[in-house]
């Protein structure tokens, strides 16, 4: 991201002035940058119903990979740097979940925890859009977050 980058989201956009105003500040911060939660709602509640409904995750994800980190692991890190700071001072955290996998790992796995077949189907972001995240019941800045 970049001072004019305009292809992120406006909670991102927000996040990275918000870090830039820290670093500005002079204050002795730490940035921890989780990449998207596990435990979101497209890979809890949103998930959840399409497995529940047909078996499927139905999802705009294409061929694309993502790293779904865990609240409890973003915590345990923060608790971590909190319990002695002076260490971890001017550094940067990428947290990440513990591998990149596709929309089909991700349905191997839930078929592995869930003991019944449950594969992926790529959704055009368009009707995924206005088929299942604008009846979601989200928050807006939230939907557009996720959107982008």
């Amino acid at each position: 991201m970049t001072a004019t980058s305009t292809a992120e989201s406006h909670q991102q956009r927000l996040h990275w002035l918000a870090e830039q105003v820290f670093d500005w500040s002079g204050l002795p911060v730490v940035h921890v940058r989780p990449t998207s939660f596990l435990d979101n709602p497209l890979f809890t509640s949103l998930a959840a119903r399409t497995i529940q409904e047909n078996g499927t995750i139905a999802l705009p994800f294409g061929t694309g990979r993502t790293s779904p980190v865990a609240v409890d692991d973003v915590a345990r890190v923060v608790a971590t740097v909190l319990r002695d700071p002076a260490p971890h001072i001017g550094q940067v955290y990428e947290l990440t979940g513990p591998r990149s996998v596709d929309m089909n790992e991700l349905a191997a796995e839930f078929t592995r925890a869930l003991g019944r077949k449950v594969s992926y189907v790529d959704v055009p972001l368009e009707r995924w859009e206005r088929e299942v995240l604008a009846e979601a019941g989200l928050p807006p800045h939230i939907e557009r977050h996720i959107a982008v």
